[in-house]
């Protein structure tokens, strides 16, 4: 039995089979803490929703105010201290008996103690592993937080929050876990899609340096002749079905010769055509003058060179500057990894997705949402496969609907936008409305994990991370600083010269 804390009491609307009030003199009983209580059919687990401190002697208004308007305080004249409690409101949770988890469905005897329950029953009724993946330790409990490979990522993983709260911190201590994997326990591959390139650190880090491959997005290369027509119609949104079908022709042209080829060839296999409606020829050619970058190439990169068990691959996008490069290469990248796994070419894998918002929009011009159709294949068909999900988002309200309610498990941090909270509380299981009161109030590190990862929403600290953390977001002041600082080193070693 663990320690009692408090003693169930009777009020206007409790206990009930899901509702418990209970009396406390304990201070270090807090919000979202865990506690446990007998009914008739076994041991309840609860956690404390809200908590409400009482006095009998600050419980008349008028009292108080006359006694200070003549200059005394009641606690002077009376043992204020002596009557003071803490009334803890306890959402029923599940009844316990072992591993067996069932709901309440009869309410506790007032005057039944409320216990903190022990580490093994939490971690048992919220399901957490012991081979599972270390990502903190629960809040009020000190209860290191291990969840399973599987249940966080073959149904898709969300990780929410605004600014700043710490997703890449969070996302980097997922990554740790997954590369410190053993082949006996099973190793998906990674790949992460990182704008700003806040993880090219796992290169930097001992322990992870040998099973990191950083690509540069601006060198990747997207080899012309792996593309389709649909392919083509997704990069260039507004295509019509006469200038479909007569790109398919040329590209079937170029195919049967059997040689690779670039974008100029398909242009100039169009031009060649001297059957093709003139006014036809030149809007196709158009379109695809658009689409010809250096990032297309006759034999481009191999897609499959970037998952391997247990490693970790990370394209860094932080040096490309055109927005559509970057839709066109992570719509490249999604396809190409989903197709070859659906056809079990290359090992499971899990896909992080920065900015996934940016991606895969509710709405908006299809120009700036090209990898929308691949993320929402993924999300609705990717655990039959083993392609899993992880989107990374501050700004979820803007995040595909489809996709982002897919995501079975979501870790949401600080987020104070009431239109992205009301966004969360209807695309995740099992939030309510003080869970999601809760999230506006969060520090930085701390993290809500709800979904099908565990059994009820927890709230913990994000254990700090091992792998080499890149500064990009110094404060204000500081570049600054830097950036005169370097002025001045420059015009030194100037005059030196001279």
């Amino acid at each position: 039995m663990g320690k009692t804390i408090g003693r169930i009491i009777t009020t206007m609307d409790t206990p009930t089979p899901t509702e418990v009030a209970f009396v406390t003199h304990e201070e270090m009983v807090d919000k979202n803490q865990y506690v446990e209580f007998d009914t008739t059919q076994g041991r309840v687990i609860g956690i404390i929703k809200d908590m409400v401190k009482a006095n009998k002697y600050f419980d008349q208004p008028e009292s108080v105010s006359q006694l200070s308007r003549i200059g005394e305080e009641v606690s002077n004249r009376f043992p204020t201290k002596e009557w003071e409690y803490t009334v803890g409101k306890v959402r029923s949770l599940g009844v316990y008996n072992g591993e067996i988890v069932k709901r309440p469905t009869k309410p506790p005897a007032p005057g039944e103690q409320v216990r903190e329950p022990d580490n093994d029953t939490l971690k048992t009724f919220l399901n957490f592993k012991e081979d599972g993946m270390k990502i903190g330790e629960l809040e009020h409990h000190g209860t290191e937080v291990k969840l399973g490979v599987t249940e966080v990522f073959q149904k898709h993983l969300a990780v929410l929050a605004q600014t700043g709260a710490g997703k890449t911190h969070t996302v980097s201590v997922l990554i740790e876990e997954l590369l410190s994997r053993t082949k006996e326990e099973g190793r998906p591959a990674a790949v992460v899609m990182d704008l700003h390139g806040e993880y090219a650190g796992f290169a930097d880090t001992n322990e992870y340096r040998n099973k990191v491959k950083v690509v540069k997005g601006e060198n990747y290369k997207i080899p012309v002749s792996s593309l389709g027509v649909s392919d083509f119609s997704l990069f260039l949104p507004g295509m019509s079905k006469a200038q479909e079908r007569e790109l398919s022709h040329a590209i079937a042209m170029l195919k049967r010769e059997g040689n690779p080829y670039a974008i100029q060839d398909i242009i100039n296999q169009i031009l060649s055509d001297k059957e093709m409606n003139e006014k036809l020829q030149g809007a196709l050619v158009s379109w695809l003058g658009h689409l010809d970058s250096e990032m297309f190439s006759e034999t481009g990169s191999s897609v499959s060179e970037l998952v391997k068990p247990g490693k970790l691959s990370i394209v860094d996008m932080s040096k490309m500057i055109k927005q559509k490069e970057k839709q066109v290469l992570v719509s490249y990248i999604s396809e190409r990894l989903f197709t070859k796994r659906r056809n079990r070419e290359i090992p499971p894998f899990i896909l992080f997705l920065e900015e996934a918002h940016n991606f895969a929009k509710e709405s908006g011009e299809s120009e700036t949402r090209m990898a929308k159709n691949i993320v929402e294949t993924i999300a609705r068909e990717g655990r039959k496969f083993g392609a899993s999900l992880c989107l990374i988002s501050q700004r979820p309200m803007k995040l595909s609907t489809t996709a982002l309610s897919q995501c079975s498990t979501q870790v949401v941090m600080r987020i104070t936008n009431p239109h992205d909270l009301q966004h969360i509380g209807k695309t995740s299981e099992g939030i309510d409305e003080a869970s999601l009161d809760t999230l506006t109030t969060l520090q930085v590190g701390e993290a809500m994990v709800t979904g099908s990862a565990v059994r009820n929403p927890v709230f913990l600290k994000i254990r700090q991370r091992i792998s080499s953390e890149r500064d990009l977001g110094k404060d204000l002041e500081v570049q600054a600083k830097e950036y005169e600082e370097e002025l001045e080193r420059k015009s030194k070693d100037a005059e030196a010269f001279m």
